[in-house]
């Protein structure tokens, strides 16, 4: 029996306790995804029936809403609790989880941080009134032009900063130093 003063894992090995670990996010995880799986029906309820949306519709957003969930989970937890290290241990599958796991909680992480980029450019946006000129500027047609004009202007810059490298290399020019013709 552990006590306060004394960790459950005080006489196990590095390896034993980051396969514990490991073996610990596994199950939590499972537990989240079982969470989310099991509210799913009440978000579908309230966007079909208090929202009105299609069932379609309603479908997909309880679909988004589940994974958004699940990766939500996996971002705040990886925050809060240790990551195991498993570079020592034999066990493949456990090591092929732990790289899925990354990958997951990195692809979620990102996500999640361009979402709060676009939720700020807009806030931006809104509450500074720019909303109604750059509406009246995506309404007038001049994006079309400057859609056009970029890439020739962009090319240009390239041209000039580049162009004289990459002739310089198709030429072959050699730089010769003093006494390199002995």
């Amino acid at each position: 029996m552990a006590t306060a003063e004394q960790p459950l894992n005080v006489g196990l090995s590095a390896s034993d306790r980051s396969t514990m670990l490991a073996g610990q996010w596994r199950r939590l995880t499972r537990a989240a995804t079982a969470v989310a799986v099991l509210t799913s029906p009440a978000l579908f309820l309230v966007l079909h029936e208090q929202q009105g949306w299609s069932t379609l519709w309603a479908i997909v957003a309880t679909v988004g809403g589940v994974l958004g969930f699940r990766g939500l989970v996996d971002v705040v937890l990886r925050r809060l609790i240790p990551w195991p290290s498993l570079s020592g241990i034999e066990d493949q599958s456990a090591r092929e989880d732990d790289v899925v796991a990354r990958r997951r909680a990195s692809f979620w992480r990102r996500l999640y941080r361009l979402l709060v980029v676009v939720a700020l450019v807009t806030a931006l946006v809104v509450g500074t009134g720019l909303w109604k000129p750059l509406s009246a500027f995506l309404a007038s047609g001049q994006l079309l032009q400057y859609a056009f004009i970029f890439p020739i202007f962009f090319l240009m810059n390239f041209l000039i900063f580049f162009g004289p490298m990459v002739a310089m290399g198709i030429s072959q020019i050699q730089g010769f130093e003093p006494g390199d013709a002995d």
